[in-house]
């Protein structure tokens, strides 16, 4: 789905480093990410546990790569090889809170057993899954 995020023609997101080929910018954004997610790993970023601590993430994530990393998207997209409808731009916000503040209510999923954590992590991943607050790289965030 080409739009304003997309290079003109083109299912290619635009990129700092100007990948214009579909197989060169796919490999050059999962090698990018995946070294930031080591980094992560040895430097986790502090937060909340909310959309600003995701956000947060996010940008770690895909900085030096694309220019809008952080910023909720602006654009729809459409359900990709999924098959999952995402959120429509205008009520990501809304959403966001919601599924933290559940996540709040439910002392993010502290004190838990196996089964009841896996139950609650499901839902979270889910519905974050189905809010796709960012354009690209939001499983990984």
């Amino acid at each position: 789905m080409a739009d304003q995020y997309t290079y003109p023609g083109s299912d290619v997101l635009v990129n700092l480093p100007g990948y214009t080929h579909p197989e060169a910018w796919k490999e050059a954004a999962v090698a990018h990410v995946s070294a930031r997610l080591g980094d992560l790993v040895e430097h986790p970023i502090t937060g909340d546990f909310d959309l600003a601590h995701l956000q947060a993430i996010h940008a770690a994530l895909v900085d030096g790569f694309y220019s809008w990393g952080g910023q909720l998207r602006t654009a729809d997209t459409g359900p990709g090889g999924t098959g999952i409808a995402h959120c429509r731009p205008e009520f990501i916000r809304a959403e966001t809170d919601r599924v933290f503040g559940t996540l709040a209510e439910e002392s993010f999923l502290r004190g838990r057993d196996r089964d009841a954590f896996s139950r609650g992590l499901t839902w979270t991943w889910g519905e974050l899954t189905v809010i796709h607050p960012f354009r690209d790289v939001n499983t990984r965030t």
